[in-house]
């Protein structure tokens, strides 16, 4: 229930869900259900059409959404590794330093909300192109992933949009390394009972 000055109205906020290879947006209008298909569209496209209809739900009922305060990144973290400090003390000043030294100065005046997957995969561009080890960069995305998740648990994001970002993959590109003649003469010489079955492996 809203209320405007006045006598509390009801505005019912719109809802979709997935039925097949289709989203749905259904709501009530004038006290009637109503229904309609957005096709084969993705999740964060149904969300987009889902929010289009609240504003125009409320804009019939005359009355204003509430604006929920936002929730900055760098104030959560603060609050998080309080926590985290209590919990986890072996491991808390390696977690203190990644959120102060690289989470905290790329994320840090972000909304809570905004920190989706494209700025996430940046901020591991960013960190690889600065030289930091695959190692680094998928600790500092394990504790970017935490914090977003614990934000979901107390309640300050209903999902972690950067959830579906995988860490880096360790690619070894070293070039094969392949023996000399000299030195397959010296195999062959240790040992010479074997040295064809060398020979044929060697070719």
């Amino acid at each position: 229930m809203w209320s405007l000055n006045g006598p509390s109205l009801e505005v019912v906020v719109a809802t979709i869900y997935k039925q097949g290879d289709a989203w749905y947006l259904q709501w009530r209008e004038s006290g009637k259900r109503r229904k309609r298909s957005l096709g084969k569209v993705t999740k964060r496209q149904a969300e987009v059409v889902l929010a289009a209809k609240e504003l125009e739900v409320h804009a019939v009922a005359g009355v204003l959404p509430a604006v929920q305060d936002v929730v900055r990144f760098d104030g959560f973290v603060d609050e998080y590794l309080r926590w985290h400090g209590a919990e986890y003390p072996s491991s808390h000043e390696r977690v203190w330093q990644i959120c102060r030294d690289h989470l905290g100065p790329v994320f840090g005046d972000m909304a809570l909300r905004d920190v989706g997957p494209r700025e996430v995969e940046r901020y591991k561009a960013d960190r690889r192109a600065a030289g930091a080890a695959v190692e680094t960069v998928n600790k500092e995305l394990r504790t970017l992933q935490a914090v977003l998740n614990k934000a979901v648990a107390w309640g300050e994001l209903w999902r972690n949009a950067a959830g579906s970002v995988a860490g880096l993959r360790k690619v070894v590109d070293a070039p094969l390394r392949f023996f000399s003649a000299d030195e397959l003469r010296r195999i062959y010489a240790v040992d010479p009972l074997h040295a064809e079955i060398w020979m044929l492996m060697a070719n």
